[in-house]
C-alpha cells in the first residue's frame, strides 16, 4: 500500500513529521509512504532525520498554473462568506482607500457566495482543471489513499483532484483554529476530514460544505508536544538563557513585521517591559523577557538589540528569504516552546495560537490590542480580534485583552501577584479550542489514516 503526504509547509511538518502520524504510518510493514516537498533542500533537510526503508521524499516540479486552474484559483477568493471575510474586506479597504475594489470584493462575494454555486465551480474545477506533472506521478507510484494537510493551497487541491479523478480516497486536515472561515474557499474537498474540535467540524460544514457525519476529530496534535514530555528542570532551562533561576519570566510572542502596519509595534512593546523592569514597576526587578519570534517571520537590524532584561529565541529553520510557511521547527524547537511556557509566569503576545498554547499549560495569557504610531501608544483596535475563531476563544474569558498601556500594566501585574486568575477561563478555552489533550491527537490521526487504507483492502 502506498499514501501520498505533500509537505509544503512548516505547519504540515509539524503536525504530520513531527508528530504520531508518522510514527503510527511507519510502524505498518505494509505501508509506504511518498512525501511530496517543493524544494531540493527540503527534501535533504528532511532525509537526515527521517530516513526510513518504505519512507521516499519527492521533489514537486515547479508548475505554471494553466488559465483554466488560475480561473478557479481566483473565484475561491469570493465563494467564502463569513464574518471574517468581511472584516478582511473592510480592513484592506481602510488601509488602502480603494472604494471601487472594495465594492466588487463586496458584491463578487454576495453573488457567488452561496453553497449551490460553489457546487456548480467545484464541479467544473474537478472536471476541467489538469495538472500533468502531479498526475505523472500517481501513473508512477499508484497511491492507494491521498493526505492534504492544506487543503486550501492550490497545489494539494491537484493532488486531491487526480485522486478523485481516479477513485482514489482523500483524507484531508485543517491545521490551525482560522483556517475554515478566515481563507478561502476549500477547491476539492476530500472524502474525510481531520480536525480538531467541534468548532471545527460546524464551520468546515457550514462555511465549506464538508459533510458533518464525515469530520472526524482527534484534538490538537500540536500540543501532544507539550504534555507528552516533562520540561527541563528550571536550573537547566534558565541556564541554557543566561537567566537567574529567581527570576520570573514573561514570554512575549512578538506580532511580527507582516502583521504590524507601523513596523515598530513589537520593538516599542519590548522596549516598554524592559523599562517597566528596570523601574522596578512590577514590584521586582528580578524579571526576565523572553522574546520567542514566529518562525515564518524575518528579522532585520536592531530586532534584537540589546536590552538589560531581555532575552531572545529565533526558532526555526527557514528554507526562503521571505515570510511564509516554508520553515520547519525541528524537536529541539519544539522542546524549547514547552520548556519556555512551561517556566514562564505568563504570555503576552496577540490574536495567535501561542495563547492557547499557554492556556495548555495553564500560564495566563494577556493579548495586546493596541497599536504603535510614531513611537507612541495609540488606542486603535486590530479588527482580527474580531474574527469568527478568535471570538470564541474570546468568550471563554481565558485571554485578556489589552487596548492601552496601562491595561497592559495591571494585567502582568496582576498575573505576576495571582497565576491562578482566569484559572477557569483557561480550562474552558483549552476545553472549547483544543477538545482531547491528552497527547494522542497524532496517535488518532495516524490510526484513522491507517483504518482508511484497511477499508480499501
Amino acid at each position: 500500500m502506498t499514501i501520498f503526504i505533500p509537505i509544503f509547509s512548516g505547519n504540515e511538518g509539524r503536525h504530520i513529521l513531527r508528530s504520531d502520524i508518522f510514527t503510527v504510518l511507519t510502524t505498518h510493514s505494509d505501508l509506504h509512504i511518498v512525501f511530496f516537498v517543493r524544494s531540493e533542500e527540503r527534501r535533504q533537510y528532511y532525509e537526515r532525520e527521517f530516513l526510513h526503508p518504505r519512507v521516499r521524499f519527492v521533489v514537486l516540479p515547479r508548475y505554471r498554473m494553466s488559465r483554466a486552474d488560475a480561473f478557479f484559483s481566483f473565484l475561491k477568493y469570493y465563494l467564502l462568506r463569513t464574518a471574517t471575510i468581511d472584516l478582511k474586506r473592510r480592513a484592506r479597504y481602510e488601509r488602502e482607500g480603494n472604494a471601487v475594489r472594495f465594492a466588487m470584493s463586496f458584491i463578487a462575494n454576495r453573488v457567488l457566495g452561496h453553497p449551490w454555486i460553489r457546487r456548480i465551480i467545484r464541479f467544473f474545477d474537478g472536471w476541467i482543471v489538469r495538472v500533468p506533472p502531479v498526475a505523472d506521478f500517481f501513473d508512477q507510484y499508484h497511491p492507494d489513499l491521498v493526505f492534504c494537510a492544506d487543503l486550501f493551497d492550490d497545489t494539494e487541491a491537484a493532488f486531491c483532484r487526480e485522486a478523485q479523478r481516479r477513485g482514489i480516497r482523500v483524507a484531508g486536515m485543517i491545521l490551525t483554529w482560522d483556517r475554515a472561515t478566515s481563507r478561502w474557499l476549500i477547491r476539492v474537498l476530500p472524502d474525510d476530514l481531520i480536525v480538531h474540535n467541534q468548532f471545527a467540524r460546524e464551520e468546515v460544514s457550514t462555511y465549506q460544505d464538508m459533510p458533518a457525519e464525515r469530520v472526524h476529530l482527534v484534538g490538537t496534535i500540536q500540543h501532544d508536544a507539550l504534555v507528552n514530555a516533562s520540561p527541563a528542570t528550571r536550573e537547566a532551562f534558565c541556564a541554557s538563557m543566561g537567566i537567574p533561576t529567581e527570576h520570573k519570566i514573561i514570554l512575549y510572542g512578538p506580532i511580527g513585521r507582516s502583521f504590524d502596519v507601523s513596523k515598530e509595534l513589537d520593538q516599542a512593546v519590548i522596549d516598554l517591559l524592559d523599562q517597566w523592569v528596570e523601574q522596578g514597576v512590577f514590584g521586582s526587578r528580578d524579571i526576565t523577557i523572553i522574546v520567542r519570534f514566529p518562525p515564518n517571520d524575518f528579522l532585520q537590524e536592531g530586532d534584537m538589540k540589546p536590552r538589560k532584561h531581555v532575552r531572545y529565541q529565533v526558532p526555526g529553520h527557514r528554507f526562503s528569504g521571505t515570510r511564509g510557511q516554508d520553515w520547519d521547527m525541528s524537536f529541539d524547537d519544539l522542546a524549547l516552546l514547552r520548556d519556555t511556557i512551561s517556566h514562564a509566569s505568563l504570555i503576552v503576545t496577540y490574536y495567535s495560537s501561542l495563547s492557547v498554547d499557554a492556556a495548555v499549560l495553564d500560564k495566563p495569557v494577556i493579548n495586546i490590542n493596541f497599536n504603535v504610531e510614531h513611537g507612541h501608544i495609540v488606542e486603535r483596535r486590530h479588527p482580527y480580534y474580531a474574527t469568527t475563531h478568535y471570538q470564541k476563544a474570546a468568550r471563554t474569558g481565558g485571554i485578556r485583552l489589552v487596548t492601552n498601556a496601562k491595561e497592559l500594566q495591571e494585567g502582568i501585574m496582576r498575573y505576576l501577584a495571582d497565576p491562578s486568575a482566569d484559572q477557569a477561563g483557561r480550562e474552558k478555552l483549552v476545553a472549547t479550542q483544543c477538545g482531547k489533550v491528552d497527547g494522542q491527537s497524532g496517535k488518532r490521526a495516524g490510526e484513522f489514516l491507517l483504518s482508511l487504507l484497511e477499508a480499501k483492502r
